[in-house]
């Protein structure tokens, strides 16, 4: 899946997420005529986004990151606070892998985004804990087994983590421009819109997030 980006729904709120989002949506768009339209009212997404054609629907984390993540069916990108004033260049794009036929959709979408913005891809894939290779391994063999695979993905820079998944992806998010996950894994749209990671990443990391749909 090539995410490429040439009919965006913003949603505005007359305020700074609307303003967020905007730039956030500026900065995802795959040409500088690209068609941005704006809304104001959650109930009416899913009809214009239908309607439109939208390939992607950005909102600020503090007023429609909630409803806009409800099964839409194009990609939705949320822009932190404050991201308005900063405009990062996008240079590094975090990935949170899965072994799975929809996990490689998530990454080839960030890869190819990374292609259009001539950026850098970090995949980051989690494991469960397991017992030490060696007692310089620093990891378990489940977590160095599954980092020598991330290590032979093209065009990737790969890694592994033990640990919760939530957790990877605050970290990961930290040290990328972009963190790009999928819209069917549930558990971590759960963590991200209710946990720990929602108050972290949607409402005051520096990384706004990218939620790639799954075919």
């Amino acid at each position: 899946m090539y995410a490429e980006f040439n009919s965006i729904l913003v949603a505005v709120d007359g305020h700074g997420g609307g303003q967020d989002a905007a730039a956030l949506a500026e900065a995802l768009a795959s040409s500088e005529d690209v068609a941005i339209a704006q809304v104001d009212v959650p109930a009416e997404f899913h009809r214009l986004v239908e309607e439109r054609g939208a390939d992607l629907l950005a909102v600020g984390a503090h007023h429609h990151a909630r409803a806009a993540l409800r099964e839409l069916p194009c990609a939705v990108a949320v822009a932190p606070a404050g991201y308005a004033t900063r405009r990062p260049a996008i240079r590094t794009i975090g990935v949170g892998f899965v072994h799975d036929r929809a996990g490689r959709v998530v990454l080839d979408a960030a890869r190819g985004l990374a292609w259009a913005l001539d950026a850098e891809v970090h995949a980051t894939t989690v494991v469960g804990p397991s017992n030490w290779e060696s007692a310089a391994s620093g990891m378990g063999w489940k977590a160095a087994a599954a980092a020598r695979r991330m290590a032979e993905i093209p065009g990737v820079h790969g890694a592994a983590m033990e640990g919760r998944p939530d957790r990877a992806l605050a970290a990961l998010a930290g040290t990328v421009d972009l963190l790009v996950i999928g819209s069917r894994q549930h558990s971590l749209v759960r963590w991200l819109l209710l946990g720990d990671v929602a108050r972290n990443l949607a409402h005051s990391s520096r990384c706004p997030l990218l939620v790639v749909p799954h075919s």
